[in-house]
């Protein structure tokens, strides 16, 4: 069994700091990446290497997220380690969960159900000649759900799974039958209904997003209930990566022709190069003024959440509002790629590039204030509350994917604060009115 100071300091191991390192590895390879290989693969003018200026800014921003780390450190209090209070007579599940729940499997199934209407999965087969038709199609498929009002929805999943795999874990730990089929029948539903059609699309980070996020709670319970194991903890690390390139490598052998033999080796050192690289190429060659969106300097990226929020997005058209608004699909992208000299391949941005085109050099600034929401979500997740678990979940993979756009917010925050309004007010009525009955009934029935 850990002491409360051993505890604290194996919680780090899931810190964003932890994840922040990957993301970092990945820019420094992308800064000595040689010129000549970039350009025998990728074929685009090379900007990553050695950019002075693209580190100054990438290190501005994360001094400033640091900044705003401390701050909230300043005037936090202290970290709250919640022990469970259900008795192992009763579920942690409330009606409030399952009927979100039921929301999301409903989203799920309607999701599936779309695509074998929309003939989507029979095009699959016609896809893969190229990065831009596949992004075509994905594109379209996303924007056919969104109309729908399915594309945000069923995404909830992925920030939800997690917290369900956490009243699993609480109902285990509680030694109660009935509370453990309850909580493991919710999760494994809702999981399975999630993951299914997107493995048959092949969509990779909406994938990886809920796996993550179990993993990092399956590690907070092991902490919290003193059976953290630092080996366990290595292998379940290592297991969760090689998932990860596993399943990239094993989507681009299916989307793109390799086991056919249509595609080569040298096609697929491509694709890892484009995927890994190419991000931070295209930042180092917006920051030196070699690559302009239009529609900059106006914080559509990092307010994209607010103009897409459930209802308002009707209301408050952005563009109606902002005007020229910058490229956010891959193929609006493409199209700006294409007009600056690129080609029309790879189109994420690192999260920092995203802020320059909002902001320019002051796109430094607004990671003050992800800095201290980062913070908020890793304290409050260490307490195991419900928003902690979602937003971490939310805040941690964007640090992972540093190399790929602003991931948190994400798109769907707004659907997401939403949803976790209902768990949160949903649990704490149930919870209290349950607490009040107990307490009121329970001397007469001793």
């Amino acid at each position: 069994m850990q002491t409360r100071s051993e505890q604290t300091w194996i919680y780090w191991l899931v810190s964003p700091f932890v994840w922040a390192s990957f993301s970092i590895v990945i820019f420094l390879v992308s800064f000595f990446f040689p010129p000549i290989t970039y350009n025998q693969y990728i074929e685009d003018p090379c900007f990553g290497y050695y950019n002075w200026n693209s580190a100054q800014f990438t290190g501005l921003c994360l001094l400033a997220m640091l900044a705003g780390w401390w701050f909230f450190q300043k005037i936090s209090s202290p970290v709250y380690y919640r022990k469970t209070l259900t008795p192992s007579n009763r579920s942690p599940v409330t009606m409030a969960d399952l009927a979100v729940g039921l929301i999301l499997l409903a989203a799920n199934i309607g999701f599936l159900a779309m695509l074998f209407r929309s003939g989507a999965l029979s095009q699959l087969q016609n896809i893969g000649k190229s990065q831009a038709e596949t992004a075509a199609f994905y594109e379209e498929l996303m924007n056919t759900l969104d109309a729908n009002g399915l594309g945000s929805l069923m995404q909830i999943s992925a920030i939800v799974i997690p917290w369900f795999y956490w009243l699993r874990v609480q109902s285990i730990q509680n030694g109660s039958g009935k509370g453990k089929l309850i909580a493991s029948g919710l999760f494994w539903t809702v999981l399975v209904s999630y993951l299914f059609p997107l493995l048959i699309l092949g969509r990779r980070n909406v994938i990886l997003l809920p796996l993550f996020g179990v993993f990092l709670v399956w590690f907070l319970g092991q902490v919290k209930y003193g059976k953290v194991n630092p080996y366990k903890f290595a292998f379940s690390l290592i297991v969760l990566g090689a998932s990860a390139f596993s399943l990239f490598f094993i989507v681009e052998l299916i989307r793109f022709g390799f086991l056919s033999g249509e595609r080569g080796m040298n096609e697929m050192a491509t694709r890892i190069i484009g995927y890994l690289v190419a991000p931070y190429n295209l930042q180092g060659a917006m920051i030196d003024g070699a690559l302009e969106f239009p529609g900059a300097g106006k914080g559509y990226y990092w307010t994209s959440w607010i103009w897409k929020f459930p209802l308002l997005q009707h209301v408050f058209v952005a563009e109606d509002i902002l005007g020229a608004i910058p490229p956010f699909g891959v193929q609006a992208r493409c199209d700006v790629l294409a007009a600056n000299g690129f080609k029309r391949h790879f189109t994420s941005l690192p999260i920092f590039a995203n802020s320059f085109v909002d902001f320019g050099w002051l796109g430094t600034l607004p990671f003050l204030l992800y800095g201290f929401l980062g913070a908020l979500t890793w304290k409050r997740f260490r307490e195991g509350t419900v928003d902690g678990i979602l937003l971490y979940t939310m805040f941690a993979y964007s640090v992972l994917e540093w190399r790929g756009n602003i991931m948190f917010p994400a798109p769907y925050m707004g659907i997401a604060l939403v949803f976790l309004a209902i768990l949160g007010i949903g649990r704490w009525s149930l919870n209290t009115s349950r607490y009040h009955y107990e307490l009121l009934y329970q001397p007469y029935t001793r």
